[in-house]
């Protein structure tokens, strides 16, 4: 290579570095903040008791189909003002448990985590960071990410719903043999749990979203991966999860951020045992049969594939145990692929549904 070349390529590498670096920073903290996972492994669903927010042990999410943590009111300890933060085990289970508190320094770039045991907080982001710069992290737990001191190795552009975000990539210096690589997310977190210090999240080798390994190079093996991160618009969505449960009928869709392992689940309470639509693909009428297990209060809605409500809910009440049948008329939808969610006071359940005149 000529040396002229030479000389601007490296200029030229330099000067992309810098841009990198000193680029607008997102923040990850606004006012509402809500992570959505899903356990990418068989979950037993279980019907919660009653009682007010107890402590969460910062375990992994892997034994659910999907986790939501978000925040609630403001605290202040000392003169450092946090955000509550809380775990909740699925949409249709209210059991939430107090995570901790967490705040950001949007000057420094800085996102900080106390935890619920008195214990003194740590940084779990700097976005501050560049190549070659290091880190200590503390793994509470130890099952997925180890404790050491980690250096950025590399920082790269994600395109994600909101935009182009830096991804940063950080290796432990000392974990051993081929420790997993730690990646931070500019405005959104860790893709496998925000909290990745304090989660138990494991690689288990496989899952209902396995055959997405290497889509944006992220290992959707893990016990758990987050598919949305929201505050005022979504920040990250998981396209792979959702062309999956597109495509899988083992796995029900209830939004892009929330999705429900239903093949091996054990369902410890339900409503419904199953439930079928014919015909299938339908012009203007179609027929539910329902296969009830408990009695319950029914309804239906038609969604379209991003989550979309595209008709009125139709009501169909306070249905008895045993065979159920119902009619509904679907004469004012456009052709094309929906989803049919069938809602009752405990679970949900999903049908995809083709509509061709």
């Amino acid at each position: 290579m000529i040396p002229d070349m030479k000389h601007f390529l490296l200029s030229f590498f330099l000067l992309f570095s810098t841009l990198l670096g000193a680029q607008h920073y997102y923040p990850m903290l606004d006012s509402a903040n809500s992570w959505s996972y899903t356990g990418n492994a068989i979950p037993a669903i279980v019907q919660p008791p009653h009682h007010s927010p107890v402590l969460c042990n910062y375990m992994s999410g892997a034994g659910m189909n999907t986790m939501q943590e978000y925040t609630t009111s403001d605290s202040v300890i000392g003169s450092i003002t946090y955000k509550m933060l809380y775990q909740n085990q699925g949409p249709t289970i209210s059991n939430p448990c107090y995570l901790g508190l967490i705040r950001e320094d949007t000057a420094l770039h800085k996102v900080y985590f106390k935890d619920n045991q008195g214990d003194p907080e740590q940084v779990l982001y700097d976005f501050s960071k560049q190549v070659g710069d290091t880190m200590k992290v503390i793994a509470r737990t130890g099952n997925y990410f180890q404790s050491g001191t980690y250096r950025v190795d590399s920082i790269r552009m994600l395109h994600i719903k909101a935009g182009m975000r830096r991804l940063f990539y950080l290796n432990c210096q000392t974990c051993g043999i081929n420790p997993p690589t730690l990646e931070w997310l500019e405005s959104t977190g860790n893709r496998g749990d925000a909290l990745y210090a304090y989660t138990g999240n494991f690689n288990i080798g496989g899952g209902i979203f396995n055959y997405c390994n290497g889509v944006n190079k992220y290992p959707h093996a893990m016990a758990e991966i987050m598919t949305c991160f929201e505050h005022r618009y979504i920040n990250y969505y998981d396209s792979c999860a959702f062309n999956e449960a597109l495509h899988n009928s083992c796995i029900y869709y209830q939004d892009t951020c929330n999705y429900w392992n239903i093949c091996g689940g054990i369902k410890e309470y339900q409503s419904l045992n199953k439930w079928t639509v014919f015909p299938n693909p339908a012009s203007s009428h179609l027929m539910l049969q329902l296969d009830v297990a408990h009695a319950d209060r029914f309804e239906i809605r038609i969604l379209d594939l991003n989550g979309r409500q595209v008709m009125n809910t139709v009501v169909l009440g306070l249905l008895g145990e045993g065979i159920q049948e119902k009619e509904m008329d679907i004469a004012s939808l456009p052709d094309g692929l929906y989803l049919m969610e069938c809602r009752t006071g405990q679970e949900l359940r999903y049908r995809k549904l083709s509509v061709q005149h």
